[in-house]
């Protein structure tokens, strides 16, 4: 019979040697990116961009002249691919301004001022009840240096995902490349529109789901009061036409051109990219109507270095009434175009039945 002096022995070599084989599956994988990501495969599955990116980000010499804040629409957007700035793509999954915030005065404490802030902006920031309380890392939340890895190498959650990793056992949707140093879209969907998923033209004035506000406007100006000698540059990311049409029938059109003609006052520049266009109404560019991959981003980031609109609206050099006009001009005739029409199918449940 064991003693129980051996037997504690016993149990703590087991438990430092399950300690230590999680700790070394974790650094092999490096699923948070502490080490650079996996060496071997050269691509790491998305486990936490805000966790992952906060680490990137401090263990870089931090002399970035270009920052990049967003969403997953925003995410994808290849920092590599810019000539004229050293560019940092700070944007998360899910990411909002309140979030782009935090990093930014994060940035401010610990790096370099940007010469250029490249702010991708969606809709969703402007509907109310939408910016909750934020799942930043601590560094972030707390203005703090990174943890030392083992702190969150240790984690069971963070193995399971490695082994998953290792094993291609994970239905990937997004990677980070070691060598470019960039997040890229995997698409395991292909979008295929048919209908638009309302069944009104008119809006109806007790179904809001498409009513944005000005109320976070005052969440862009104070992004830029942290950087206030870069130059402020804007946009909105590419939308499908299936999905601004559906806006539309909706009635909520002007509603978030008021909204957006209004922030892009913050900005020194402003690119509407959810204009119709044929980028927007080919199907193929996009796996969900909402994200797109580098083919298409690329075009956002010659329009922002060479200061030429492409097929975007530079809203920074229209009137309220030119924008209107263009934005709702392109998007009828496109409409008109492929024959899209409001799904009779899709009745919200205290609609009659017209």
């Amino acid at each position: 019979m064991l003693s129980y002096k051996k037997f504690v022995q016993i149990f703590l070599a087991i438990v430092l040697l399950i300690l230590s084989l999680i700790i070394s599956v974790n650094i092999y994988v490096d699923p948070l990116l502490y080490f650079g990501g996996n060496k071997q495969s050269g691509l790491n599955a998305n486990y936490n961009s805000r966790i992952s990116k906060t680490i990137l980000y401090s263990q870089s010499d931090k002399n970035y002249n270009c920052i990049i804040f967003g969403s997953s629409t925003a995410m994808y957007m290849h920092a590599s691919e810019f000539k004229d700035y050293r560019c940092f793509n700070f944007s998360v999954s899910s990411g909002n301004i309140v979030e782009s915030v935090k990093i930014a005065e994060y940035i401010k404490k610990f790096g370099k001022e940007p010469s250029i802030v490249i702010v991708g902006v969606d809709a969703f920031n402007f509907k109310r009840n939408y910016l909750k309380p934020t799942s930043l890392p601590e560094e972030i939340l707390n203005q703090t240096t990174t943890k030392i890895f083992w702190e969150r190498y240790i984690s069971l959650n963070v193995f399971l995902f490695s082994i998953k990793d290792l094993f291609g056992m994970l239905e990937r949707n997004a990677q980070y490349d070691v060598v470019t140093g960039d997040f890229s879209q995997i698409v395991m969907d292909e979008f295929k529109p048919d209908n638009i998923v309302t069944n009104r033209k008119e809006p109806n004035p007790n179904w809001k789901y498409n009513v944005v506000y000005k109320d976070s406007i005052v969440h862009y100006k104070r992004l830029r009061e942290i950087f206030p000698e870069a130059d402020f540059v804007g946009y909105m990311p590419h939308k499908s036409l299936w999905d601004i049409a559906r806006i539309e029938f909706l009635g909520g059109t002007d509603n978030t051109l008021e909204v957006m003609y209004e922030v892009s006052k913050v900005f020194d520049r402003f690119y509407d990219f959810t204009v119709a266009s044929k980028v927007t109404s080919d199907p193929l560019n996009t796996p969900d109507g909402f994200h797109y991959d580098m083919k298409t981003l690329i075009d956002v980031i010659n329009v922002i270095e060479e200061q030429v609109a492409s097929y975007s609206l530079a809203v920074h050099t229209m009137s309220r009434g030119e924008y209107m006009r263009d934005y709702k001009k392109a998007l009828d005739d496109f409409i008109v175009h492929y024959n899209l029409k409001p799904a009779e199918d899709l009745r919200k449940p205290d609609e009659p039945n017209k």
